[in-house]
């Protein structure tokens, strides 16, 4: 079992095109060269995600999926914004580069982050990681460690949004990792 997401072959009638993707990132993401060879994470809930790999860089770009879609669905400025918001002050978030509302490039419209790899909690963790009384899970330790971070946060609490201030996450994910602690 593997813990970081890979990426496979492009589904088909989910292609994109780097012959109209590559000038476009090239204008906006300074010292990109070559052409990106591109390929797909299979999971995801809804947002169709795609690897973009560079010779010397690796990127992310996410889209909504094909097809009619609700309003406020699938709203891929906002996910742009937090993550920018977000990526200020977390080490862990990725930077992201360019959202595209131009829905002529590739039949919808998108943004394009770096690659972070690590490991993606899913709901199959390994029998290794199992809870134990006597040993913390790797990955309560991993998320205590990575979210202490957010005590090193310089923002200023006005430019963050309500959810997302380094006080509000702290509290909650305080509580949350309180209540998993204590569970047998």
């Amino acid at each position: 079992m593997t813990l970081t997401d890979q990426s496979t072959q492009v589904r088909p009638g989910e292609e994109l095109d780097a012959a109209l993707i590559d000038p476009y990132l090239k204008a906006s993401i300074p010292g990109l060269s070559g052409t990106p060879v591109i390929s797909q994470f299979p999971g995801g809930a809804s947002n169709l995600t795609y690897l973009l790999s560079y010779p010397d860089r690796e990127f992310v770009l996410r889209r909504p999926p094909f097809g009619q879609k609700a309003k406020s669905a699938h709203d891929m400025g906002r996910e742009f914004r937090i993550l920018n918001q977000l990526n200020s002050g977390f080490p862990y978030c990725p930077k992201a580069y360019v959202h595209c509302t131009d829905e002529s490039l590739i039949g919808g419209e998108f943004y394009v982050m770096d690659r972070v790899k690590g490991i993606i909690l899913r709901s199959d963790l390994p029998p290794s990681w199992a809870w134990t009384a006597s040993a913390p899970k790797p990955c309560a330790r991993a998320s205590s460690t990575a979210w202490s971070s957010c005590t090193r946060w310089t923002t200023p609490p006005a430019a963050w949004p309500t959810w997302a201030s380094p006080k509000a996450m702290c509290s909650a994910r305080s509580k949350a990792g309180a209540h998993v602690m204590k569970r047998p």
